[in-house]
């Protein structure tokens, strides 16, 4: 008895939506490759990941090998370009440019997770130089991961925070690392550029307290409405990956 199997170009299936109309992605803090939902939506996005941990950034390799335009840049994003100290935690996904706060975390149990055990120099860029010099494309969606550095990693999009359409990042009410910016200072900045807070979900890490939150923001109902047709597709397709009601 013969057997039919059907099989399908992977390769010709990702590639079937034009370049100018894929969302660009840009994941800062990648550990663990990209979220379920764009994963998902692989034929609509070109992401562009920026993970320092050369093990971590071979792992995201692997599983965005074959989606158009995708790239893994072993660098982390800053303010500022040039050499910083990563602070390695005893639980790999609480590691930060900044040290932790011990005085705060010793008030929980997840607390030891956030020890440093190590330190490493890492590469750091701000990304609108790496657009002008790599010939990056600007971005639409900013995935954000950095335990505490957020802040400094939007102020390094500069200008480009503009034609962005919409932040997804960890953050945080209580400073859990010396020094870190926190909700109502990334509110305030991304107010600047037409953004407004979408959804804010809180992360219970922390024996009940509301200290940690994964929140969304997308541009302005006004600002979306005057864009032109692409864009409007651009941010209705972001916004359901984002699990978001669209503007009517």
């Amino acid at each position: 008895m013969s057997v039919l199997v059907e099989t399908f170009d992977a390769n010709a299936e990702l590639s079937s939506v034009p370049a100018e109309e894929r969302i660009t992605i840009v994941d800062v803090g990648g550990q663990g490759g990209l979220q379920i939902q764009w994963m998902l939506r692989a034929d609509r996005i070109t992401p562009m990941v920026f993970e320092p941990i050369p093990s971590e950034a071979a792992a995201i390799r692997e599983t965005l090998g074959r989606i158009p335009g995708a790239q893994v840049i072993e660098k982390a994003l800053a303010h500022s370009t040039g050499t910083q100290k990563l602070h390695i935690a005893a639980s790999s996904d609480c590691s930060s440019l900044r040290a932790p706060n011990t005085e705060v975390l010793q008030r929980y149990s997840i607390g030891r997770l956030f020890t440093t055990i190590g330190t490493q120099e890492v590469e750091c860029v701000r990304f609108d130089e790496f657009f002008r010099t790599q010939s990056a494309p600007s971005p639409d969606m900013v995935k954000i991961d950095v335990q505490g550095f957020e802040y400094e990693v939007l102020i390094g999009f500069g200008r480009l925070l503009e034609s962005c359409l919409a932040v997804e990042l960890e953050t945080h009410v209580t400073p859990i690392y010396i020094g870190q910016k926190l909700l109502c200072d990334i509110v305030s900045l991304l107010d600047d550029f037409g953004f407004s807070l979408r959804k804010l979900n809180e992360i219970k890490h922390f024996d009940g307290d509301a200290i940690e939150f994964d929140a969304v923001f997308t541009k302005r109902r006004e600002r979306i409405m005057a864009s032109s047709e692409p864009v409007k597709r651009k941010f209705a397709a972001i916004s359901d990956a984002l699990g978001l009601a669209p503007y009517s």
